[in-house]
């Protein structure tokens, strides 16, 4: 017997996981797999800098933008290994347990002239579109 109505799912809120592509998901596990066989597991949830792991994700963008595709010692993707970079600065940001010696935005000292706080970046961005 067949029904016409259908059953619902209050879901309408929830991330649609189905929208991530699998294969960048399965690279960012081969990269944490990688990780985990050099240094053991979850060694980087060991009070590491953040900007141990901020250096080591910019010099992965910078190698694929030089055209270098693979990392030499993993074999995997550069742009894997940025992603499970950012990964690690969201996982310190939201438990704010990791040390963080980045620069003060403010601190003219620690940081050149033209590097913008992230107020500045985003009022400069609203005043290009024309908004307040």
């Amino acid at each position: 017997m067949s029904s016409t109505v259908k059953g619902f799912k209050n879901d309408a809120d929830k991330p649609m996981i189905a929208l991530v592509e699998p294969d960048f998901i399965i690279g960012i596990a081969h990269v944490a797999t990688h990780g985990y066989k050099k240094y053991g597991l979850d060694n980087w949830k060991r009070n590491l800098e953040r900007v141990r792991i901020l250096s080591a994700l910019e010099r992965h963008v910078l190698a694929y933008a030089k055209g270098e595709r693979f990392d030499k010692d993993s074999g995997l993707s550069h742009l894997y290994h940025a992603a499970w970079g950012l990964m690690a600065l969201d996982y310190y940001d939201i438990r704010d347990n990791v040390s963080d010696t980045r620069p003060v935005p403010n601190d003219t000292k620690a940081t050149d002239s033209f590097v913008l706080s992230e107020k500045d970046l985003f009022s400069k961005r609203d005043a290009e579109r024309g908004q307040k």
